[in-house]
């Protein structure tokens, strides 16, 4: 009942957890864009890249964006853990 109770909370979390992992990947991403690096899938490892002035612009105004944003998607995700971990250790208790 408890759990049945509790499913918007799990529901939050997931979201939350799926949107912070995403932020963090495409962060990372913006990053090595702003030191002339990509990653490389197919041999697994990080490559030299010449990117060009636009690219540059817009990984500079979505970086800009993500990292104003990331505090915020934090903090949320860090909500809904906390409060999903506390509901399964009353459920665990019960």
């Amino acid at each position: 009942l408890l759990s049945l109770a509790s499913i918007h909370l799990y529901t939050f979390y997931a979201l939350g957890a799926r949107w912070h992992g995403l932020q963090t990947r495409v962060l990372s991403s913006l990053w090595r864009l702003f030191r002339g690096k990509k990653r490389n899938v197919l041999r697994g490892r990080i490559d030299a890249c010449d990117y060009s002035l636009d690219q540059l612009l817009l990984g500079t105004m979505l970086f800009t964006l993500l990292v104003f944003l990331f505090p915020t998607t934090f903090v949320y995700y860090l909500l809904f853990f906390l409060l999903y971990s506390a509901v399964s250790v009353l459920q665990a208790c019960l």
